[in-house]
């Protein structure tokens, strides 16, 4: 937003007259200011009684970087209502109250009175000063919040809360003994990495202490305190949002007495906190706990710890995800161990998705009436010994005990569920124990059971289970070390037949069997011919699926897997360790004749099937389906093979996910005659699939989906000398689907056909104009589906997709140009695009434009750019100017549209226009340029075109070093430019930094047109000598360069500016409030006449308090005589240090 102010009173106080009239009477309460960058004052001039605000109480002020104050100075008579004050994230406020200009400094102190403020927030406030530079009395003040430096005096105080500055103004005794006596609560927020107790001891009376924010690792250091007596009085402690802290400290000796009088213990957001305390500490007295969003916490007490909780009320545990315990025991402590919570009448524990157990040995919560458990899934119940809970069975009615009770919630949860995992639980056997207890109880929908990092296994299912499993499709048993055994058959004499279908064994390094059984015992089908040679006691009849991970190949290929199971396998996974990068010798697919869809995922194989071959390559002959996934190390499947050529044929589903590093399917001619299905998604360095000759064996390809491949540019590759008319058949394919291919400009560079096409899917294929440049057949083709919408075919295919490219095009409003094929070819003419193909453009973005090889925007573009208001260039080495007007002849006129412009790190940028406009090219719109980062730039403006930007608001260059002038030397141009045109009429803004070769802003000439100029800011010019420089013969003296709304003028870092000018004209700022000249060390006068009616706000540093000035020249005199007193001081404190 542009709001400037928020009242404007600046036309009645130079008219209105308050002795005959009397004040006007606001009754406004509250007043919220937020979000107004461009805010510079919430009274446009000071109302000095004519506007009163008796009736204020509440202010709010957030986000407005460009305000210097929040009340003017006669503001102090109206706030006596005031009672809260907040300022947040203001990046120039210097003060609350702003000073009175016309006020005399020696003249007696106006207090600012407010008895009713209760409190102050002042918080983001950078360049924050003081207060008020008068006196503050607020009777009733009982809450300040400040995280900067302030001069609030206080004589109630009860809650403060401080910031860094904060904490350092009470180190250096700034405010007074007695303002802190009385203080209750502390907080503070804090962004330094040490916390120091020094903070501590002017404040001996708090009660409550909170710390928020910051860095800190360790809040209480081992170190004894200075005075052991720091915090007796206090009763809470809340420490939040502490996102270093890996310790609180609290189990050191010096601690102990405050520790043990704590009555309310918080710790909130603490993500890198791994313990509470470390050792036993005693909380004697602490009534209520509360532990939140502490995500490196396994457990929060010992049990020594947890013994000493004898008044503990109230324990809130709440969204800590590693938390695995609340009790952690010690030593070897068994499940008779017990500890009581005597006091305890509430207990909640929510949202700890890792929790197992509250304690591991008997607990007893004698008063116990309210427990609130909730999304705990881990846990069945709070402890595997004796649970007591007496009252609560009194208060909510339960049938059985806690214990029970609680076992039952969780298999209820779990029972109806199609998908179960059980995930690093050491009790799963109890869970197994326990399920068999329960009466009629069954996972009747359970389809996927999924067994990971679950220890202390021998085995993973035991054979009384398995009825309970009636569904059960999927078994995951992944990441158990001791497992040896997947199903424990051993003790049964029973048979069963189990319905399982896919089996994943991933990570067992001491797996052994299956079954533990002899294997002559196991079959895994009746055998009714011969019912008396076996016995069986687990038949698995459709078990087809098996997915091993390196440790369980071996097993196979070392020949002590259960041959008869691998002889039914027809689906085997490979899914190795991250590490593994050499697919394993191919010894182990012997064993396994019948396998028909080889999956191959999460490895980092570099080459599936490798060049050399194999000593017996009689394997995979019954293989129709071949997936590779997540291979991002993958560099070659290797099925341009001779020796893969048997099954490579035979091949039905091919399929490559996730393969980032993969850039050939195949690097030569490989026939798949049999291929029906292509699936190709996530591989990003794919620039093509196939060539056309391995294209043209696609004879029985039926559907092929091709998704999110970042450098895929077309699909086939042509080979050799084709030419535009080779043409490629799919015979068979009904299906294509092209969706995310940002890069692909075509499907084949010649000529295509499609007979029985019926489904064509095309998505964000932004460089696709059509599928081919030659003919493309697709007879049977009667719509397409184009960004998801269905469009007829109302003409050939080719057509249509151009069509409803450059509709696309004329629709958007917005485009983010980068360097793409179908954008070169609309650059540089080759593609013919209708008249009004942008006709709705209203924003162009180019970034890294690499097809450029010059100009941004030819001039044969600009009447198709009708409304484009804004043009952002950058990020290129190859730009060297923006418009082309250069090959346009002088009768050609167009008026562009354009309001902004930006250019930022274009380093060879060397012009805007390449030549003189000469009004060819008229900007007269243009309000805002921005030129960041542009080196090789010389000048923004040739003349003609600065005098035609009548509408420009905003200049801001910065970071151009070859810059040698704003606008070029006018002396080049021709006769036909009016001498008296005025260059930048409407120009408010502007501001030029680090631009170190400028030697001058603006000749006097274009001086005298920048009427409307309000703030100027001039930084970092290593060589300018002025701002505005003398033009000419000025002989005539009573001539006046005016700067009529000039307000604000910043001068900052120019160490050869000598004056800001140096001609014998008069300077006139009748609007002027504040000058800053920082760091100008060469300035002796600021211009030989100068004007300004009123005293100006003058700052020599950016620190200090402003002067105040009624003449410039005299200010640039004290300034610089100022420095000298410094410098001087500085060489004789040094030179007296070198003489010590």
């Amino acid at each position: 937003m542009h709001i400037k102010a928020i009242f404007d009173v600046k036309c009645t106080t130079e008219s209105k007259d308050v002795t005959s009239t009397g004040p006007t009477l606001f009754s406004l309460k509250n007043l919220t200011l937020s979000n107004l960058p461009n805010l510079k004052n919430v009274w446009n001039e000071d109302p000095d009684g004519i506007l009163r605000m008796h009736h204020l109480e509440e202010v709010h002020v957030e986000n407005c970087k460009c305000l210097r104050s929040v009340f003017p100075a006669s503001i102090t008579k109206d706030v006596v209502e005031l009672k809260n004050l907040e300022v947040e994230d203001c990046e120039e406020l210097m003060t609350i109250v702003a000073e009175n200009s016309s006020a005399d400094p020696r003249g007696t102190n106006q207090e600012l009175s407010c008895p009713w403020v209760r409190s102050f927030k002042l918080k983001g406030l950078p360049m924050f000063k003081y207060f008020y530079y008068y006196s503050l009395q607020c009777h009733n003040f009982a809450h300040l919040e400040s995280h900067t430096e302030n001069q609030v005096g206080t004589e109630k105080l009860k809650w403060l809360s401080l910031g860094n500055n904060g904490v350092d103004m009470i180190l250096h005794g700034e405010f007074e003994r007695n303002f802190l006596e009385n203080l209750k609560c502390l907080t503070l927020c804090l962004f330094s990495d040490a916390f120091g107790y020094e903070i501590l001891e002017p404040v001996p009376n708090i009660e409550k202490l909170v710390v928020r924010g910051g860095s800190s690792k360790e809040m209480f250091c081992c170190q004894s305190a200075n005075d052991s007596g720091l915090l007796l009085r206090l009763k809470e402690l809340r420490l939040e949002s502490l996102e270093e802290l890996v310790s609180i400290g609290l189990e050191n000796s010096w601690t102990e007495p405050f520790v043990r009088n704590l009555e309310t213990f918080e710790v909130i957001s603490c993500s890198s906190l791994k313990n509470l305390v470390t050792c036993r500490v005693s909380f004697s007295n602490v009534i209520c706990l509360k532990v939140e969003n502490c995500d490196s916490l396994s457990y929060l007490f010992t049990s020594s710890t947890a013994k000493s909780l004898v008044k503990l009320q109230r324990m809130e545990i709440e969204k800590c995800k590693s938390i695995e315990e609340i009790v952690s025991e010690e030593r070897e402590e068994s499940n008779e161990d017990q500890i009581i919570f005597p006091k305890i009448n509430c207990l909640s524990l929510k949202y700890l998705k890792n929790l197992q157990r509250f304690y591991k040995g008997s607990l007893s919560f004698p008063l116990l009436e309210e427990l609130s458990i909730s999304e705990c899934d881990k846990m069945v119940t709070l402890c595997p010994g004796t649970l007591e809970a007496s009252k609560l069975s009194q208060v909510i009615p339960l049938e059985i005990d806690l214990s029970s009770t609680l076992w039952e919630e969780f298999m209820s949860k779990i029972g109806w569920r199609s998908s179960v995992e059980f995930k690093d639980r050491a009790d799963l056997n109890e869970i197994w124990r326990f399920t068999l207890q329960i009466r009629d109880f069954c996972f009747s929908n359970l389809e996927t059971l999924v067994v990971d990092g679950c220890q202390l296994l021998s085995y993973v299912i035991p054979f009384g289970v398995l009825p309970l499993l009636p569904e059960l499709q999927t078994l995951e048993v992944r990441n158990c070390d001791s497992v040896k055994t997947i199903f424990d058959v051993k003790c049964s004499q029973d048979t069963f037949t189990f319905p399982l279908k896919k089996l994943v064994l991933l990570k067992l390094p001491n797996f052994e069997t299956v079954w533990n059984e002899d294997y002559a015992e196991i079959v895994t089908e009746p055998n009714p011919a011969d019912p008396e040679q076996t016995n069986p006691k687990l038949i698995t009849p459709n078990l087809e699926h098996l997915t091993v991970g390196e440790d369980e190949l071996k097993m196979i290929a070392n020949g002590k897997f259960q041959r008869n199971l691998l002889h039914k396998i027809k689906v085997l996974g490979l899914c190795f360790d991250i590490e593994c990068d050499e697919f394993p010798q191919y010894g182990f697919l012997t064993p396994l004749p019948n396998v028909i869809k080889l999956v191959v995922c999460d490895s980092s194989f570099k080459v599936i099937f490798w060049d050399q071959r194999p000593n017996n390559s009689e394997f995979l002959l019954q293989l129709k389906e071949l997936r590779m996934e997540s291979l991002q190390e993958l560099v070659s499947i290797g099925l341009e093979n001779s020796w893969t050529e048997p099954f490579v044929r035979n091949l039905e589903t091919f399929e490559v996910i996730k393969c980032s590093n993969l850039k050939n399917l195949i690097t030569c001619r490989v026939s798949f005659s049999n291929l029906i299905c292509l699936k190709v998604e996530n591989c990003d360095s794919l620039s093509y699939l196939f060539i056309s000759s391995t294209a043209k064996s696609l004879a029985k390809l039926e559907k092929m989906e091709i998704e999110k491949c970042e450098s895929i540019e077309e699909i086939v590759s042509k080979e050799g000398e084709e030419s535009g008319e080779d043409e490629i058949i799919f015979p068979k394919l009904n299906c294509l689907s092209l969706q995310y291919l940002k890069n692909l400009r075509r499907f084949y560079k010649g000529s295509l056909s499609f007979p029985l096409l019926e489904e064509l899917s095309i998505r964000d294929c932004d460089n696709m104009v059509s599928l081919c440049p030659g003919t493309l057949e697709a007879s049977k083709l009667s719509q397409v589906k184009l960004e998801g919408s269905n469009t007829t075919l109302k003409t050939d295919l080719n057509s249509t997709m151009k069509k409803e490219f450059l509709e696309k095009i004329s629709e958007l409003d917005e485009v983010d140009l980068q360097s793409g094929p179908t954008q070169q070819e609309i650059w540089n003419g080759s593609l013919h695009i209708p008249g009004l193909c942008f006709s709705e453009l209203t924003k162009l973005t180019v970034n890294d434009p690499r097809f450029l090889s010059d100009a941004v925007l030819p001039f044969h573009l600009l009447p198709l750019l009708p409304r484009l208001k804004t043009l952002e260039v950058g990020n290129s080495d190859y730009v060297k100017t923006i418009f082309d007007v250069k090959c346009t002849t002088k009768d050609t006129s167009i008026t562009f549209p354009l309001k902004k412009l930006v250019l930022s790190k274009l380093p060879n940028l060397e012009n805007v226009w390449n030549e003189d406009p000469h009004r060819i090219l008229c900007m007269q719109h243009l309000e805002e340029i921005h030129v960041k980062e542009c080196k090789g730039l010389k000048s923004v403006f040739p003349a003609s075109a600065a005098k035609s930007l009548v509408g420009l608001e905003d200049l801001v260059v910065e970071d151009c070093e070859g810059l040698m002038a704003i606008v070029a030397d006018e002396s080049k141009e021709g006769d036909e430019l009016d001498e008296n045109a005025i260059m930048f009429p409407r120009l408010s803004y502007l501001k030029v930094e680090s631009c170190n070769s400028l030697p001058y802003l603006f000749t006097s000439s274009t001086a005298k047109g920048l009427a409307e100029l309000k703030t100027m800011k001039i930084k970092e010019c290593k060589v300018i000598e002025e701002i505005v420089s003398k033009e000419g013969k000025e002989s005539d003296e009573d001539e006046e360069i005016i700067f009529k709304q000039l307000q604000d003028l910043y001068l900052e870092n120019l160490d050869e500016l000598g004056c800001f000018y140096s001609g014998n004209l008069t300077l006139s700022f009748p609007s002027l409030e504040e000058v800053f000249v920082i760091k100008c060390s060469s300035m002796k006068t600021f211009s030989a006449v100068n004007k300004i009616n009123h005293p100006t706000k003058w700052y020599c540093s950016e620190y200090e308090r402003p002067q105040k000035e009624s003449d410039l020249n005299s200010a640039v005199l004290k300034t610089s005589a100022k420095k000298v007193v410094i410098n001087k001081k500085q060489f004789f404190t040094a030179s007296h240090d070198d003489y010590d």
